[in-house]
Order: structure tokens, then sequence, then C-alpha cells
């Protein structure tokens, strides 16, 4: 009897291991899924989980997203407000190619007057300054704005290296009721810079910013240099506070 009874348990557990191991198969061949980028296990080569080799690079987790200053708003004329953006990448190993930016200008009972989509891109490790001069809303509208980042497109230090463009010679002068300034656009890059945005900047003696504009300069040849001038209104009141020491410029230049 107990010979019978060990007998059916040896055929029990020889047919059981069979079934299984068809069931194994059957599930690792046809039923498992694929690994992927998204699986939450270490496999394929990645580096760490679902991140490097065939997936993403793994230094994307750990990027600083773009920080925007706080605006700042001057005074443009009757009916206009010219708006000062500054934008920072910490990130030293990847720009963004591409991200939009939103600004938004509400008045007292913080209601949105003035909504503006735009797209700007950014270099790795770039502080990066924008003007959007003269926008049709009365500046004493306007009690606070803000600006919101979305959509950032991230690339390698190495597939989107910075133009070096600088600016020279700078001069700075006052015309009647605008600030002039004035210099050399120098491209020491390998390649043609088909338009470069230069703004501009006056500033007063105690350092406060009095208002902005740009200008821009289309088709730079590569290792060459172009004149530029920058007309900034300002008010007769503040002329006499402006340092020209102190006066600023910024360029950004597309390829």
């Amino acid at each position: 009897m107990l010979r019978r009874i060990l007998k059916q348990f040896l055929y029990g557990s020889f047919y059981l291991i069979i079934f299984g191991a068809v069931g194994f198969g059957v599930y690792w061949g046809f039923l498992r899924a694929a690994p992927s980028c998204f699986d939450g296990v270490l496999n394929q080569n990645e580096e760490e989980i679902d991140c490097g080799g065939v997936c993403e690079d793994c230094a994307l987790r750990r990027l600083v997203p773009l920080r925007v200053d706080p605006t700042q708003l001057f005074h443009a004329g009757e009916f206009g407000t010219t708006v000062f953006m500054q934008f920072r990448n910490s990130n030293n190993n990847y720009g963004a190619s591409s991200f939009n930016y939103e600004l938004n200008l509400y008045d007292t009972a913080g209601k949105v007057i003035f909504n503006q989509k735009e797209k700007s891109f950014i270099y790795p490790g770039e502080i990066k300054a924008l003007v959007l001069p003269a926008l049709a809303v009365k500046f004493e509208d306007i009690l606070r704005s803000d600006v919101k980042i979305s959509g950032t497109s991230w690339v390698k230090a190495g597939d989107f290296p910075r133009p070096e463009v600088i600016v020279k010679d700078v001069i700075f002068k006052t015309d009647g009721a605008r600030a002039v300034v004035s210099g050399i656009l120098v491209n020491k890059s390998p390649f043609l810079i088909s338009k470069a945005i230069i703004g501009g900047i006056a500033v007063a003696k105690n350092g406060i910013y009095i208002n902005a504009s740009l200008t821009s300069v289309a088709d730079t040849a590569a290792f060459s240099e172009k004149p530029f001038q920058i007309f900034i209104p300002v008010l007769a009141s503040d002329i006499p506070n402006l340092d020209p020491a102190l006066v600023r410029t910024f360029v950004e230049a597309i390829r």
C-alpha cells in the first residue's frame, strides 16, 4: 500500500514538473512582455533601471528644470510696456533646443490683461536674457506678472554647441528722450550667424534697470564683424541718473 502511494506521488510530481515546465516555456516564449524602458526592471543593456543603454540617458533624470527670474517691466510710451526676462539653465551638460514660455500680465483685480506665448532656446549653462519691447498694454494697468515654462526639449551639450559671439567697443549716449547703445558684433564662430538679436539695458547710477530694447543683425559671416545700434526710450528725468559704464548688452545668436 505504501509503495503504491509513493509510486502515485512520484508520478504526480513528475507530471507536475512536466506541465510546469511547459507552462513556463509558453509564458517565456509567447506571453511574457518584451523588455522595455518602462518595465521597472534592470535589463537590456541599461545602466540604471529603465535608463542608459538603449533607453534615455540617465543624466536626463537628474536635470535641473529651467528657471526664470522675476520679470522686470518698463514704461514704453503712453499705451505700452516693455518686459525684460532672464532664463537660467544650470545644467552644463545639456541645453534646450526648444522650450515654450508664456507671459501673463495681471491687473489689480488679478485678471489676466495680457497673454503672450513664445518659443526660445537656451545653451548649456547659459543665463539668457530676453526683451519683449513695447507690448500693447498700459504700464499703469499692470499689478504683477508671471512666466511659465513648458515643453523643454533637452539636447546634449556636444550636439548643441554655443556660438562664440560677443559685442565690443560699446558706446552709450543719450539723444533727447532716448538712449543710444552702439557697438560691434563679433562672430568668432566658424559658421554663419543668420540672425543675432542684440539687447541693451539702460542702467541708473544706483544699478536699477531703467529701460530696455533690442535690435537685430542679419547674416554675420564666420570670423567677421558688424556694427549695431540700439535705441532705448527713457524719460527726460532719468537721463541725468544714467550711468554709461553700467549699460548692459546681451546677444541671442541664431545659426
